[in-house]
């Protein structure tokens, strides 16, 4: 199974090796542009399933590049902050897709409980085992429409990331 990251945050790059640790393919990308270098444009073009963990600010910029790949990719809404069932459903209907899993990552390391939510069962099903192999604890929160119920915190994800990064690192020091 091929794998994409779209995103180059701190979160991304914990992602990126997270999804590493289950034995995927993973390819990342800052963008997608047709500016790219040809071989890795074409790999993240070309995943089974993206996962968008850029930051709320560069979203409108990820939904469109997300766009551009193909209509059977899972598409895994990772993206920092809280998300509301407007704009999921809003984000499923702009890429034509109800393909996409919104997974809540307050850490993404093994042993993480992941709560996700979607309207495709065989969606859900590939993220919840990408997930498991992973050595993570996926939680199917159901349907799309519950997006409501997976509140982080308050503050960014990848500022409360960083912040027990930051930790970890210290206590294992």
């Amino acid at each position: 199974m091929k794998i994409a990251i779209i995103g180059t945050n701190s979160r991304a790059e914990a992602i990126r090796k997270l999804v590493a640790t289950g034995g995927y393919e993973v390819s990342v990308a800052g963008k997608v542009t047709d500016r790219a270098a040809g071989e890795e444009a074409a790999k993240v073009l070309d995943s089974d399933v993206l996962i968008l963990a850029g930051s709320p600010e560069a979203g409108d910029g990820l939904v469109g590049q997300a766009g551009r790949f193909r209509p059977e990719s899972i598409i895994i809404d990772a993206m920092d902050g809280r998300a509301d069932r407007s704009a999921a459903e809003a984000f499923a209907r702009s890429l034509g897709s109800n393909r996409i899993v919104r997974a809540l990552m307050m850490v993404p390391d093994p042993g993480a409980n992941i709560l996700c939510c979607g309207d495709d069962a065989d969606a859900m099903n590939v993220v919840k085992e990408i997930f498991r192999n992973c050595g993570c604890i996926p939680t199917d929160r159901g349907p799309l429409s519950n997006v409501d119920e997976l509140e982080p915190p308050s503050g960014s994800l990848d500022e409360e990331f960083d912040t027990l990064k930051a930790r970890n690192t210290v206590v294992s020091s």
